[in-house]
């Protein structure tokens, strides 16, 4: 049983006996310490697979940005610094899509530029990144054609785009006066909510340098996406 309430303006799925889900972690202004999984590469046949087993580095609470303003108190997150917010990954493989059960726990995916993430129950409610490729159009077709012939006949197929949702205004007005890298990310909750996240990557120095990587981040927002469904999903997924 879950209970619907309002915080910051948007509707939020909370579970009653007061866990917060990821969503309401990854608010704009919320610094981490995080090095997300790298994308990874295949012989771009199309394959539907289960996403390739790995233990994702921790996202650790790191404070409040000083310059990226927050609408909330930080205190009523709830987290201390350096206490690690729970999560788990699906990973991206160019060319192929991967799936994962969405039991379990909140999913993230990303780095976002256009691929789908689709929902759809299979023995169970599953989640899938449809791994296509910007500048390789063949292979996104692929892609997509072989996802469809495996899961486009469930009834409750539906897909979200995460990247489309913030425009270039949007992301550097949020972004502000500094010069920092940005990524999308996709988020997925176990209750079947929909976000997009747009997360800034403090450049690489001194104190944020681990093998040539940079591992501080803040989040620039979050977005509740809309999804596609029905004979527009299937459409879009043979095109």
């Amino acid at each position: 049983m879950t209970l619907r309430y309002v915080l910051g303006g948007t509707v939020i799925l909370g579970r009653l006996w007061g866990e917060l889900m990821l969503e309401n972690y990854l608010r704009r202004g919320v610094r981490l310490k995080w090095m997300p999984p790298r994308s990874q590469t295949s012989d771009n046949n199309g394959a539907v697979i289960p996403t390739p087993p790995l233990s994702p580095n921790p996202i650790n609470y790191d404070g409040m940005d000083d310059q990226i303003l927050a609408n909330f108190h930080a205190n009523t997150l709830g987290l201390r610094v350096g206490q690690p917010i729970p999560y788990r990954w699906l990973s991206y493989v160019a060319g192929r899509t991967t799936t994962m059960p969405l039991a379990g726990g909140d999913v993230l995916t990303g780095p976002m530029s256009g691929c789908l993430i689709a929902t759809w129950t299979d023995g169970g409610a599953k989640i899938a990144h449809v791994g296509t490729i910007d500048n390789n159009p063949a292979a996104s077709t692929k892609v997509k054609r072989t996802f469809a012939a495996e899961a486009g006949a469930a009834g409750d197929l539906t897909a979200f785009n995460p990247a489309a949702v913030w425009t270039p205004g949007e992301i550097a007005a949020a972004m502000g006066t500094r010069a920092m890298g940005f990524q999308i990310y996709a988020l997925v909750t176990g209750l079947g909510g929909y976000f997009s996240v747009l997360i800034f990557e403090l450049p690489i120095g001194q104190g944020n340098n681990l093998a040539g990587r940079g591992f501080q981040r803040v989040v620039g927002g979050i977005k509740p996406v809309p999804v596609m469904a029905g004979v527009r999903l299937r459409a879009f997924l043979m095109s």
